[in-house]
């Protein structure tokens, strides 16, 4: 059996996750088959040296811009092919999207575009089409809604993560569509690893900058973000706790948290963690007393293993996620700076910090459930 991996990949921390979280279920339940994924250049988000660093073959792909040449693969030789580990499109069995935020208004129409295209191109072939679980929506624009709705009548399985990204399919397909179903972010399942670097911040706050909430919020969101931070790290300092930052994406980020520590007193000693592999930040954030996030993983990364959030949000997937937990009163608006303070002080309360680790146990334990069943309906579309 050959399976394709689709959109997870190294663009962020989160795809990386995505992607871990997916190789581990397929070769405890695959182990001989061959998974392959569409190499990118160096830059890209699916460079060939750290695919194969993964044990993936690579799909032979070539485009140019919206031309597809993908076909000239036929002519190259099944000896040459082999040899150099090259899979084309019609011997893949099965594929695996795993986008996480790609099908929405919010990014243009390139991307639903595209995959109308793989998955009829995919149906073609006979293959099985899997959309794990991922954000949709909205879809206002109608050459979006269009390439959606047939797009997942295609598809074997659909898998929106919220009870939004649900309404969005169900307002633009037939009610009576049984492949779409509402499971949550599988990355929660991912294990931690623990090194001494992240031992040693044990009952510390990390705080989790996203510079989305910049450019995704409105003119004049940044001060109001800045401000937010700067005030936590003084709670947090003040209360008798360490704070530090963790950056789980881009150089972006960072600048944030440069900019939050440039505003605090000079003795004022603030780590910033830049650690490449995220189930290493995974197992950062499960030693901490509690975060400050913005960033959708880590969050993700906090609450699976019963790790109390301070959120802020740019996307409807924060609420739905927060809710999923029975934790909505730990998503809080920036703009409400006594909010924000209010729910920083009770979590460095430490009753406070038990009833709310305790209901996130019972929580945790819910959604963990409900991506294993979601893991055994995907292997039963594949094996029958």
């Amino acid at each position: 059996m050959i399976i394709e991996i689709r959109k997870a990949g190294f663009t962020n921390k989160g795809a990386e996750m995505m992607l871990l979280s997916i190789l581990e279920q397929l070769r405890g339940r695959y182990p001989e088959a061959t998974l392959v994924m569409a190499p990118t250049t160096e830059k890209g988000s699916q460079p060939f040296s750290k695919i194969s660093r993964l044990g993936f073959k690579s799909k032979f792909r070539l485009r140019r811009g919206r031309l597809e040449l993908s076909w000239i693969g036929s002519f190259i030789p099944k000896k040459i092919r082999e040899a150099y580990g090259i899979i084309l499109d019609k011997e893949v069995n099965v594929v695996l999207d795993a986008s996480g935020f790609s099908y929405s208004d919010q990014w243009g129409t390139y991307d639903c575009e595209e995959l109308l295209y793989a998955v009829k191109k995919g149906k073609l072939n006979g293959q099985k089409i899997i959309l794990l679980p991922q954000a949709f929506g909205p879809f206002d624009n109608k050459i979006n809604r269009n390439n959606i709705s047939k797009a997942i009548s295609y598809s074997d399985l659909v898998f929106p993560r919220d009870s939004v990204s649900y309404d969005f399919l169900k307002t633009i397909l037939n009610d009576s569509s049984k492949n779409v179903i509402q499971k949550p972010d599988f990355t929660c399942g991912l294990k931690p690893i623990i090194t001494d670097d992240v031992v040693s911040k044990k009952g510390m706050v990390p705080l989790v900058p996203n510079y989305r909430m910049l450019d995704k919020t409105g003119v004049g969101v940044s001060d109001i973000y800045i401000n937010a931070l700067t005030s936590s790290v003084k709670i947090i300092i003040s209360s008798g706790l360490k704070p530090y930052f963790i950056i789980h994406e881009t150089d972006l980020d960072k600048d944030i948290a440069l900019k939050v520590i440039s505003g605090l007193d000079s003795d004022c000693d603030i780590d910033i963690v830049e650690e490449p592999n995220p189930q290493i930040i995974k197992g950062y954030l499960s030693y901490a007393r509690f975060i400050v996030s913005s960033r959708y993983h880590a969050t993700v990364s906090a609450l699976s293993q019963c790790v109390p959030v301070v959120g802020t949000s740019w996307s409807h997937k924060y609420e739905e996620l927060f809710s999923e937990y029975d934790y909505s009163e730990g998503l809080c608006d920036i703009g409400n700076q006594s909010q924000l303070d209010n729910l920083i002080l009770s979590l460095c309360d430490d009753k406070q910090f038990s009833i709310i680790e305790c209901k996130l146990r019972v929580n945790s334990k819910k959604v963990k459930d409900d991506t294993l069943q979601m893991w055994q309906e995907v292997f039963r579309v594949i094996e029958k």
